[in-house]
């Protein structure tokens, strides 16, 4: 392994017109002005050599081999000694040395004109070897004398020759692995259905990556994935398969995966017959190594590259090789390096320059122009000229991409060319580009099987969506950002887990596994490298509509119109939603179809006043021992149980310091304006604002001013509905209507994981022990899968029933959102997963339309504490145990935000809210009520807890019971 400061200070000098040897780490030896085997050389060395072997050494031999022939005709002939030299140097000179070869034919004319016809004969070969060269210089040939397909088994070419199927196997392999995937599936109709083992799985991998380049990427990894399982197919088959996975892995941003599937493909693909892929191999390694700023690792992989394109005179590939290195300068800061590479590959405005390099290369190319003149202050250019070069180079990149299937590269060029248009002004033209680039990465990322895979794309869909938003701020564009915003909030629906659903799950779950290398090829027991990641597929992304019309539309479905599904909370509603975006925090807000978008400085809210919330929750820190976090919590602000007076109180002045930077001037002046209990607020936060306790944030005008002394909180005027995906609840609401409250708790499940012998013994949480009132049937543990199936089955056969469920519940991974559950018999965890089963259009584990989880963050939208996440998380996924309950047919659940105590007042609460629930024909104003009555305990100072009644939200429809339908 190589050292970083040795390749960067050889980074750091290097120059395109001096040839530099290899650091010592990497390779020793002696500088040379061509490439060798321990130097790269000079690309003016390895230009002049390429062109003296495939330009100048074949004329050169073509002549010698003529006077050779020639000399052999004329002894033949029985000339004598001067005849024959003279025809041997007119054979040497023919055409290019007219000084020689017309002495040398007049001397034939004095000496022995009888083999005139000799010279005629040398003319017309030469011609004919001349235009027979040309020829195979225009004609493709097999890369490096090597026939493509030479690796597939003999067997399966004898089987295919046969046939008659041969000729259409390669030529729909070649067409769906390179550029031309439309034309592909013709070739392969023809082939017969039952294809030898190896061929089949070649065309498997082939289709996959066809399906891919045509934007199906979640399709083409399916399809990878039952590709490579045949385990006994020879090595050049798996290594060419490992090989196209890579690429699928690239365009997915799995990079490490990706780097594992080529080193697979490289050990391999051995010997003469896979050469042509075992170049591929090593240059996708190559690229990848570049891509990732590991300038060690390129930089011997480009060592190698370059010798055997010397070597081999391939041109596209000693282009390429130069522009990785331009690329490794670029990033080490050698930016004269960089520019003078360049210079020489091409012309500055963006025409290819060198011939013979391929259409990667050139777009490449003109793109990498493109970001050193962004990058590089000291062009000698106004800032307009370095615009407009810009633009016309990331132009010309673009319009090279549009045939390739280069996600990264199409949205790095759009982000460039939004950079060049705002520095000229065009804020419009940048937000367009913005726009195209957010769209594409977001198409893609939405396609990968988990949310491990999407997360990976979160730096580059951090930048598109920054530079989307920052030129939409400086358009004054106020529905675009709120839009911009909200398309994070409209995530897309998981895949319902039917017959096809499964199975797709499945086998994304076997490539992930594959892909992660957790089973060895030889090993039957996985290695240690941590949980086997599972699929959490989802389907195509929502587009949604703001203001009643939409500047993104990110993708084809059915727009979500936000506005509308807001009216269906009430008609007094209002909406509050925030993100952090770069060095901002966006607030938005909505009523009555009016928007308004407002932006403060990131660490005010972050660092200030978030930061002191977080530590106030019961959410242990990373690393954090259990001692130090129990004494963290009884210190809190939110655990004490004695009330101050208004100026004094800790948890008042916490929460007012973070409703101060949260709620937007319009909402919070129109919910203090607002009759108390009429309006309802709906709240979307996510990522490190997950866990704000909204409704206990005072109003801000409370504690100053005319309402000095006055302690409002937002639970005194609204109640609030939490919505963490608009694609969840908008499916929701797709669902029958319930027509009645339930009257009472139908069933109530008390601590699935255990018996309730052993929760005693254990001194178990009082809530997984008391059953709620109005318990109609009251079940404790352990219940397996089957078990709860068939009680949530005879729960919902009448409708509506209420449900409640008290128990321990195992906190996804960030990663994992869906890997999280309440904990059943066995060890094992009911999740979202398992509410999105079903057969047959019946759900595995239906639920009833109301739920109360009285569980830890039974919400399952786990809180990032901002650190970790460098600023790029966007977005939770909400992947969790509440979407699941009502993907799985709920219409309300009251579920918690963070981890719930152990406190008289937890119980209490759980059983008000058992009792609203089951009761009330509103269960979200039922919520609420709750909430201000607890809120009046505290205010009398009856020694309760705020940390008893904040945790819990609603999440839901929001549609009431229609008048008239109380419960009995």
């Amino acid at each position: 392994m190589t050292t970083g400061n040795d390749v960067t200070g050889w980074l750091l000098q290097r120059r395109p017109g001096t040839s530099t040897s290899l650091p010592d780490v990497l390779r020793p030896g002696r500088a040379s002005a061509r490439t060798t085997g321990d130097a790269i050389g000079t690309l003016d060395a390895d230009l002049r050599y390429w062109q003296f072997r495939r330009l100048e050494l074949p004329q050169v031999r073509q002549h010698i081999g003529a006077a050779i022939a020639a000399g052999a005709i004329a002894w033949i002939a029985d000339a004598g000694t001067v005849p024959t030299a003279l025809l041997a140097l007119f054979a040497l000179s023919w055409w290019r040395r007219w000084y020689l070869w017309i002495p040398a034919l007049g001397g034939l004319l004095w000496t022995d004109w009888e083999i005139m016809w000799i010279p005629c004969i040398v003319v017309v070969a030469l011609f004919f070897m001349r235009a027979s060269a040309s020829l195979r210089e225009v004609l493709p040939k097999a890369s490096m004398g090597v026939a493509p397909f030479a690796f597939v088994p003999l067997r399966d070419q004898v089987a295919l020759r046969f046939a008659g199927r041969w000729s259409d196997f390669c030529t729909g392999v070649d067409k769906a692995v390179h550029d031309d995937t439309r034309r592909a599936e013709a070739f392969f109709g023809r082939l017969p259905a039952d294809l030898p083992a190896a061929s089949r799985a070649i065309v498997q991998v082939a289709r996959a990556t066809s399906e891919a380049k045509r934007g199906r990427l979640d399709e083409g990894l399916g399809l990878a994935a039952v590709g490579g399982e045949n385990r006994e197919l020879s090595d050049p088959v798996r290594g060419w398969c490992d090989l196209h996975l890579g690429d699928l892995l690239v365009m997915a941003g799995q990079h490490a995966d990706a780097a594992a599937a080529y080193e697979r493909a490289l050990t391999r693909l051995r010997g003469r017959r896979c050469r042509p892929w075992l170049i591929i191999a090593e240059t996708r390694a190559v690229d990848l190594a570049v891509r990732e700023k590991r300038p060690g690792d390129a930089v011997v992989g480009l060592s190698r590259l370059r010798r055997l394109a010397v070597r081999h005179t391939d041109l596209p590939l000693i282009v390429r090789t130069e522009m990785h290195l331009a690329r490794l300068m670029l990033d080490v800061g050698n930016v004269g390096g960089a520019q003078e590479t360049l210079e020489r590959l091409g012309s500055a405005h963006g025409r290819r320059g060198v011939a013979g390099a391929g259409q990667v290369e050139a777009a490449e190319h003109d793109l990498l122009r493109a970001e050193l003149l962004m990058r590089n202050p000291a062009a000698p250019l106004s800032a307009d000229e370095v615009a407009d070069q810009v633009i016309e180079l990331a132009g010309n990149a673009l319009l090279g991409l549009r045939r390739l299937v280069r996600p990264a590269a199409e949205t790095a060029a759009h982000l460039v060319l939004a950079e060049a248009r705002a520095r000229r002004g065009d804020r419009r033209d940048a937000l367009a580009h913005a726009l195209e680039a957010l769209r594409t990465v977001q198409a893609l990322r939405f396609q990968l099987p988990s949310t491990a895979w999407r997360e990976r794309w979160l730096t580059l869909h951090a930048t598109a969506f920054v530079t989307a938003i920052e030129n939409a701020w400086e358009c004054q564009e106020a529905l675009c950002l709120a839009e911009l915003i909200e398309t994070l909030r409209a995530q897309p629906l998981p895949i319902p887990r039917d017959e096809p659903g499964t199975a797709l799950a499945s086998i994304l779950d076997a490539l992930l596994t594959e892909t992660a290398g957790v089973i060895l090829d030889d090993a039957e027991e996985p290695s240690p490298r941590g949980p086997i990641p599972a699929a959490d597929p989802l389907e195509a992304p929502f587009p949604v509509v703001v203001g009643g019309r939409s500047w993104c539309l990110m993708s084809d479905e059915q727009p979500i119109d936000i506005d509308a599904e807001l009216a269906g909370f009430g008609a007094d509603t209002w909406y509050l939603s925030a993100a952090f975006v770069g060095p901002w925090f966006f607030r938005v807000a909505a009523h009555d179809g009016v928007w308004t978008v407002e932006r403060a400085a990131r660490p005010a809210m972050e660092r200030d006043r978030l930061e002191s919330l977080l530590d106030a929750l019961p959410i242990r820190r990373p690393g954090e021992d259990k001692e130090t976090f129990d004494e963290r919590v009884d210190k809190s602000p939110l655990s004490s149980s004695a009330r101050r007076q208004l100026g004094d109180d800790p948890e008042f002045a916490l929460l007012r310091s973070i409703a101060e930077e949260l709620l937007p001037a319009p909402l919070a002046g129109g919910l203090t304006a607002a009759p108390q209990g009429d309006s309802v607020l709906v709240v979307s936060l996510s990522g490190s604002l997950v866990s704000i306790p909204v409704a206990a944030l005072p109003l801000p005008a409370a504690g100053s001013g005319s309402g000095a002394g006055k302690d409002v909180r937002i639970a005194d005027v609204a109640a609030v509905a939490h919505v963490p995906s608009w694609a969840v609840v908008a499916h929701s609401r797709k669902a029958r209507a319930e027509h009645a409250a339930p009257g009472a708790v139908d069933l109530a499940l008390l601590g699935p994981d255990n018996t309730k012998e052993h929760l005693q013994r254990h001194n178990d949480i009082r809530l997984n022990l008391e059953p709620p009132p109005l318990a109609r049937e009251t079940v404790h543990g352990p219940l397996d899968r089957a078990a709860l199936s068939e009680l949530l089955r005879k729960v919902t056969e009448e409708d509506p029933a209420c449900l409640y469920v008290a128990g321990h519940v195992e906190t996804p991974r960030k990663d994992e959102p869906g890997s999280g559950g309440i904990k059943i018999a066995g060890g094992s965890l009911f999740g979202s997963r398992d509410l999105l089963q079903s057969a047959a259009g019946t759900a595995r584990f239906p639920m009833p339309s109301r739920v109360i989880l009285a569980c830890c963050e039974s919400l399952g939208q786990v809180t990032t504490r901002g650190e970790p996440d460098r600023g790029h998380v966007l977005h939770n996924e909400w992947l969790g145990i509440g979407a699941g309950m009502l993907m799985a047919g709920a219409q309300h659940v009251y579920c918690t935000l963070y981890p719930i105590s152990d406190l008289d007042d937890v119980v209490r609460v759980n059983h008000a809210l058992a009792r609203a629930l089951a009761t009330t024909s509103n269960p979200l104003r039922a919520l609420c009520e709750v909430q201000r009555e607890e809120l009046r305990r505290w205010r009398a100072g009856n020694r309760t807890r705020p940390l008893a009644w904040q945790p819990y939200v609603y999440v839901g429809t929001g549609h009431p019971v229609p008048p008239g339908r109380e419960a009995c």
